[in-house]
């Protein structure tokens, strides 16, 4: 009974190309953009949420079925279509359709797709094998990624305001940079203009913008969220969860004892977590507690960490210095091997960035053959640090450009959206003018019948008195 009156409560409100027009701009605009620079190799890739039935699914699929043909290098195409609704999904895999549903399809479409079956109609092939429907809910389960094109339309209507300030983010997470989210015409990304641009307002398309970063939780990665994805376990897969916290123990264990001395910062070089036995490499520094590694690193090591650290966030790819060594004291010092590897991206957003501290050697003692040699080391020591400190100012200038670029580019919008905006007041002016015109006239034809119908009830009191004074029979 509870699981009737869930499928009662869901919405499964549908049809092939609703809303005409706006499938018309996005057949137009958008498909095209879907394809360009791709390659048989490539595949455009589009996710529809909350697909119900499949009407939208399929229309879609005509479409990119319709600019392949026009295609001489042609990808593939894979349209993930989703809901948590399993009869409407049984439905969509079906893909067969009475007549009277196929009311929006043009009648070439209808002949070209559609293979009459009885008092149906069943979907072709070549638009059912671009097609993958499986049950998944847009709040719980993780997002799919790297997708060109999200197609949402009329989900979030049903949802309520904390609720789609949650999904906007994940479908600007599922989009390539660059990708197009296409909503229903009564939606929009609200609050979220700095993840998306708009491409079109009165149909509701949008563009995910290159450099936003939105910040979103994803459900954990072994949560029940996850039960809709995937087939249900045999007895043997569920022993295996049951051994999972066994061989994290392990793993902590081997890492504990094998793993090289290692700390996680973020990008700005804030330690987040550390290994045991770092001490030999860093050591806290007097005044305030920091938890900043470059304040932390011993003497001999600053330098170069600061440069590796700073090509690793740039380049976001592994970098390692040989042939280090730091000082443990006045008298000894200890080669290592330096490596900083960036982490897989999560779903926060924020990169984390893994560095390694390896012996290279047994410990040294340092050369005493005089005050020349560590005059020499102080100035090899100021030398690479006047080096870092160019390759510091030429990277900031590089970003100073970049950020007056974007502000002259932010301006130019603004501009943009200034005119607009005084288009938009004197369409409103030359509305009032043309409204107090029409008032006028109302005003004056008014007037002209208030005086006619004066004047018809002169004309009936004379013929009223006429007759009296007669005595005419009437």
């Amino acid at each position: 009974e509870v699981m009737n009156l869930f499928r009662d409560l869901l919405i499964n409100v549908t049809n092939f190309f609703r809303d005409p027009d706006a499938f018309e701009l996005l057949e137009r605009k958008i498909v095209p953009q879907l394809f360009e620079g791709k390659t048989a190799s490539d595949t455009v890739r589009v996710w529809v949420p909350g697909c119900a039935t499949g009407e939208e699914v399929f229309s879609i699929g005509m479409l990119l079925r319709e600019h392949m043909e026009t295609l001489t290098v042609v990808p593939r195409v894979q349209i993930f279509a989703t809901d948590i609704d399993e009869p409407a999904l049984a439905v969509a895999r079906a893909a067969r359709y009475p007549e009277a549903l196929l009311q929006g399809l043009s009648p070439e479409r209808k002949q070209r797709f559609f293979n009459g079956d009885g008092e149906s109609y069943v979907l072709s092939n070549e638009i059912r094998e671009l097609c993958i429907f499986s049950p998944h809910s847009v709040i719980r389960d993780p997002p799919f990624s790297r997708m060109d094109l999200v197609s949402c339309r009329n989900l979030l209507i049903y949802f309520g305001p904390i609720i789609q300030s949650r999904v906007i983010p994940v479908f600007h997470y599922a989009l390539k940079p660059g990708g197009y989210l296409f909503l229903g015409t009564s939606e929009s990304v609200g609050q979220h203009d700095d993840l998306f641009a708009t491409i079109d307002k009165k149909h509701r398309i949008f563009q995910a913008r290159e450099h936003a970063s939105p910040h979103i939780r994803l459900p954990a990665l072994l949560g029940e969220s996850h039960s809709n994805l995937f087939p249900s376990e045999s007895a043997g897969s569920k022993k295996g969860l049951v051994g999972y916290p066994m061989r994290q123990a392990v793993e902590a264990q081997v890492l504990e004892r094998f793993a090289p001395p290692h700390v996680l910062v973020n990008a700005d070089g804030d330690v987040v977590y550390y290994s045991a036995r770092t001490g030999r490499y860093l050591e806290a520094s007097q005044g305030i507690p920091s938890r900043q590694l470059l304040t932390m690193a011993r003497r001999g090591l600053r330098l170069d960490l600061r440069a590796a650290l700073r090509e690793a966030t740039t380049t976001r790819r592994t970098v390692v210095r040989e042939n280090l060594t730091v000082e443990e004291d006045d008298e000894r010092v200890q080669p290592i091997r330096l490596t900083i590897e960036p982490l897989a991206e999560r779903g926060n957003g924020e990169p984390l960035y893994l560095v390694l501290f390896e012996p290279s050697g047994p410990t040294l003692a340092r050369s005493n053959e005089g005050g020349g040699s560590r005059d020499s080391d102080t100035t090899a020591d100021l030398e690479r640090e006047l080096r870092d400190t160019r390759e510091r100012l030429q990277s900031t200038i590089e970003e100073y450009e970049t950020a007056l670029e974007e502000v002259k580019s932010s301006n130019e919008e603004l501009v943009s959206v200034n005119e607009e905006a005084q288009s938009t007041n004197e369409e409103l002016e030359a509305s009032k003018e043309e409204m107090q015109s029409l008032n006028e006239e109302l005003n004056t034809i008014n007037a002209e019948l208030t005086a006619k119908i004066e004047e018809l009830d002169h004309a009936n009191g004379d013929l009223r008195n006429l007759f009296e004074s007669t005595d005419i029979a009437t």
